[in-house]
């Protein structure tokens, strides 16, 4: 019995450690977005691929975002612009609309449906605001 509660201890630590230490990594991917010292693409790229603090780093610094974000829909890339769309729809504001329907309108198969899903989520989220 004590070794099985030592074991459950030691598992905990472990957890908590972690969790600090992403929290930390998320805290600090966002201090350098707001410096400027590390590209608002790379965060999504690396967000594509897997790295989830990133993702959430990027998301947690909301509307403050956006303008590096809405850039990204100028890009080539057709994957870095449904990335940039669906970061948009979690932290887009009305200033993101008009490109976000220029999307929705473009008729590339990649991009109507996330854009449309962002454009809703924008317009609930703004609803949601009005009524509190």
């Amino acid at each position: 019995m004590v070794d099985t509660v030592g074991h459950w201890v030691e598992l905990v630590g472990e957890a908590m450690t972690a969790e600090a230490a992403r929290t930390t990594l998320r805290n600090y991917i966002r201090g350098m977005l707001r410096r400027g010292t590390i590209p608002t693409m790379r965060v999504i790229a690396a967000a594509e691929a897997g790295h989830q603090d990133a993702d959430m780093a990027l998301r947690e610094l909301g509307a403050m975002a956006e303008k590096d974000v809405l850039a990204l829909l100028k890009e080539r890339d057709v994957f870095l612009k449904k990335s940039a769309i669906q970061v948009l729809a979690d932290i887009g504001t009305d200033a993101s609309v008009p490109d976000l329907q220029q999307a929705a309108a473009s008729g590339n198969i990649h991009l109507v449906e996330p854009a449309r899903k962002a454009l809703t989520a924008i317009t609930d989220r703004k609803k949601q605001q009005g009524s509190r």
